[in-house]
Formats: structure tokens, sequence, C-alpha cells
């Protein structure tokens, strides 16, 4: 019992000591890191404040003033010389990009995927890069990672399907793009990549079904409109072929192959003097394009124009004298000729 009695008598003693101050510098240095702690907290406050309006400032500005976005970047990068900010490097990239830094660029999207290997923005930009650049293997890494660290996003998706569809491997890119148009249900550009695909697959209904809601969501390009018109004249609708693929040449005035395009279809429907308006036009634009000579060629000789339709003729065969095909046109033309003047 009285060993008992000690114990709580050195116990109490300890507790006592321990408050009253007999040792004060313990108390003092306890103190001493609350404010230390304290100090570095305000610090990091401090830090992340001023960081977050500096990055939510070039969000906003890099889109259409790079360089208002680089001086902010430059004063953050002087104001904290020792940060290791991932969107620092991110921002940097793109204004590299923008140049024509290519090699810079590419570093800084490097840097800021070393900070963050999930960061799926970085990931993709780099990726698109590398597509544009034709390094398709190294495209594809990048791309893939980033839809691992973000899978519904949709543009990341999408260029997934865009880098498949330039390497012309249609059934990864369709699939792709569909996927797309499912987390995004506005998406016209991937509507209209689905079309391109749908009609290079001879599916016409189909391709016009997502060309259609591409122009829905307002993607006007001049190429929709043109595999439309295309779309329609493979099922037979004629009409509907020449008022699309006149607007997507309304879009791109020199758009050779809509008229080029234009020339053939009233050509298929002996509508010959139509038809050689837009041979004129697109040889014009391609002026060494031996078909072109021979479809206007043609289209003289059914008007009864022999002189015009044996003066290209002629020309041909002085530049391919061995051609069997234009010594034969040259014959017949004469032939009609002969027959057209008896």
């Amino acid at each position: 019992m009285s060993r008992i009695c000690n114990i709580l008598f050195y116990k109490i003693i300890i507790i006592a000591i321990t408050t009253s101050g007999i040792y004060p510098e313990s108390k003092n240095l306890e103190n001493q890191n609350i404010i230390s702690r304290d100090s570095n907290t305000e610090k990091e406050n401090k830090y992340n404040f001023e960081k977050n309006n500096y990055f939510i400032w070039i969000e906003r500005v890099i889109e259409k003033n790079k360089y208002r976005a680089q001086k902010l970047l430059d004063e953050f990068n002087t104001k904290y010389p020792e940060h290791q900010e991932m969107k620092y490097y991110f921002y940097y990239a793109i204004i590299y990009e923008h140049k024509g830094e290519i090699i810079n660029a590419i570093q800084n999207y490097k840097k800021a995927i070393a900070i963050y290997p999930a960061y799926s923005h970085a990931r993709n930009n780099l990726g698109s890069l590398y597509l544009e650049l034709e390094r398709h293997k190294e495209s594809e890494e990048q791309l893939i990672k980033a839809v691992e660290a973000n899978p519904y996003n949709p543009f990341i998706i999408y260029n997934i399907g865009d880098l498949y569809f330039t390497m012309k491997k249609f059934d990864l890119a369709e699939k792709y793009f569909a996927k797309a148009c499912k987390y995004k249900a506005n998406y016209g550009e991937a509507f209209n990549k689905l079309g391109l695909i749908l009609f290079n697959k001879k599916e016409y209904s189909r391709a016009l079904e997502n060309l259609n809601k591409a122009l829905n969501y307002n993607y006007t390009h001049h190429e929709t409109y043109y595999y439309i018109g295309l779309s329609h004249n493979k099922l037979g609708r004629a009409d509907l072929a020449i008022t699309n693929i006149k607007k997507a040449v309304n879009i791109q005035k020199n758009f050779f192959q809509g008229i080029l395009e234009l020339g053939k279809i009233y050509h298929s429907f002996n509508e010959y003097k139509s038809a050689v308006k837009y041979y004129l036009l697109a040889e014009a634009i391609n002026c060494d394009d031996v078909n072109i000579r021979i479809l206007l060629c043609e289209c003289y000789n059914e008007m009864k124009r022999y002189d015009d339709a044996l003066d290209i003729i002629e020309n041909l065969i002085k530049q391919y004298p061995d051609n069997r095909k234009y010594i034969e046109m040259q014959l017949k033309i004469k032939e009609n000729q002969f027959s057209g003047n008896f």
C-alpha cells in the first residue's frame, strides 16, 4: 500500500513540475515550434494563394494574348525561382509551340509530366504535337497514357481517333470517334470524321447521318458539305449532290476536288456547257492535270467544238507521242469533224 502511495506521490510531483514552469525552456521550445509551424503555414498559404492567382490569370489570357501570359509566367518565376509547378512548364510549352519552337515545347511538356505523370492535359498536348510531327509511335504512347489518366475526356479520345485516322487504321479510329461523340453529344468535328470513315466504307446513308449531325453542331467545314454531296451522288441524288458541293466551293473558293467533281457530275448528265465551266476553273487551279484536259476534250467533241478538242489532244500528243489512247482520240475527233462538214 505504501508503495502505491509513493508512486502516486511522484506522479503528482512530475505533473506539478511540468505545469509550474520549473523547466521553462521546454515550454519555450514548444512555443517556438508552434510559432515556426504557424509561420511556415502562413508562408505556404500565401504562396498557394499567389500561385493560384497567377495561373488563373494565365489561363484566362493565354489563348488570345501569349505575350501577356509569358510576362505573368516570368514574373511568377522571378518571385519563386525554386518552384516546381507543373502548370508553369505546361503553359510555357504552349507558348513555345505557338512560336514554332518545337524542341522547347516538347522539353517543357516533358518537365510538366515529370512533376506529375498523370497530367493528362500535358500528355494530350504532347501527343497531339507528336502527331503533327508524324511521330506516330510517340504520339500513341502519350495519348494512351493521357486517356488512362482521364478516361472520359472527349478531346483526348478524339485525338486518339485522329491519330489512327492518320495512320489509316480506320476501324480503331471509328471506335474512338464514336466514343468521343458519346461523351460529348454535340461534338461536330468527331461526327464529321465518323462520316468520312463511313463514306470510305461505302455506308453512304450512315455517312450522311453523321455528316449532317456535324452540320447541326456548327461544324461547317467545306469538307463536310463535299462528302454530303458525294454521298448523295452515290445514292443517285444528283441535285442534292450539286447543291452541297457548291456550298463546299463557296466556303473554300479554290477547292480543286469540289470544282472538278461538279464538272464530272454535269458531264455525266450530258450538260457539257456547265461541265466545261467547272473543268476550266479546275484547270486554272491545277494546270498540270492531264485528266482535266482529256475531260475538256471529250466535252468539246460532244459540243461539236472540234477545233478546241483537236487543239487539246494534239498538244497532248506532242507531250506524249507514244500514247495510243491520245492518237485514237485524235482520229475519232477528226472523223466527227469530217462527218459534221457533210
